[in-house]
């Protein structure tokens, strides 16, 4: 015989029967009857009444538990950011940062970071600034001006310094 948990136990009254189903509690009404021919009393199991939780306690047969719903504000607090490639790529290109840092010792972040941004997503400098706020390099190095207009006096002042 099974032992139930208290907490299910506490709504199982005469004339209902707690089983527990693949670790759902559910109980059922029961009644008896007496067989006429051997003269043995025969269980007889009725309708499902409900179903039995831990934190909700009875639900009713017919009432489903109701979905919490995100409200429009909550959704603002929501953040995703790309992590794996990013995080992988810096981790084994610290030869790399460390030899930006001697040549371009004032953008040598912006640098790598683009480098990074245009390896995974293929994409103009234009949305370097959006990939960069979605990806967790906007955590590893914080406050990185990566605007488009940014970018190309960067990119302008690289060229100048690495041929002059």
């Amino acid at each position: 015989m099974m032992v139930h948990p208290e907490w299910a136990l506490k709504y199982k009254k005469k004339g209902t029967e707690l089983r527990n189903i693949r670790g759902r509690f559910y109980l059922y009404r029961i009644s008896s009857k007496c067989n006429k021919e051997g003269k043995v009393i025969q269980k007889i199991t009725h309708e499902m009444l409900g179903r039995i939780t831990e934190e909700d306690g009875f639900i009713p047969r017919g009432i489903k538990k109701k979905k919490l719903v995100a409200s429009p504000s909550s959704l603002k607090q929501v953040c995703t950011r790309e992590s794996e490639a990013s995080t992988y790529l810096s981790r084994i290109s610290q030869n790399i940062i460390e030899s930006l840092r001697i040549h371009f010792p004032q953008s040598y972040l912006e640098i790598f970071t683009l480098a990074i941004s245009r390896l995974i997503h293929q994409s103009p400098l234009k949305n370097m600034e959006f990939l960069y706020e979605n990806s967790m390099l906007s955590e590893d190095f914080k406050g990185l001006g990566l605007s488009k207009n940014r970018l190309t006096s960067l990119l302008r002042g690289c060229f100048i310094q690495s041929n002059g």
